[in-house]
């Protein structure tokens, strides 16, 4: 069992918590680019990414965590941004706007 100390916890007054993580030499450049382009600290860029992870549905999770097959990602992605877009298939929705502008 791993025992939680203050900073392995890092909960405060406000039901905050810290935590570490490794980032691979590639990944860290990847967010002290962001970092640098959207001019905050990576702490902040963090805890966005986190709380973004953390208000989306099981569906977009799995996806990011790569739970879902490759054979099938690819139609679950295309269901998902149907959905986030509201329309009934992205497909058709791209053909639509085209016969509206011919």
């Amino acid at each position: 069992m791993r025992k939680k100390t203050k900073a392995v916890s890092g909960a405060d007054e406000q039901g905050r918590s810290m935590i570490n993580i490794e980032l691979s030499p590639e990944a860290q450049g990847a967010v002290d680019d962001a970092c640098d382009k959207a001019g905050m600290k990576k702490r902040e860029l963090v805890a966005r990414v986190l709380r973004w992870f953390a208000g989306q549905d099981d569906e977009i999770r799995a996806l990011v965590l790569g739970s879902i097959p490759k054979s099938v990602a690819p139609m679950v992605a295309r269901h998902l941004l149907e959905v986030m877009a509201g329309v009934d298939s992205a497909v058709g929705h791209v053909e639509e706007k085209g016969r509206k502008r011919a």
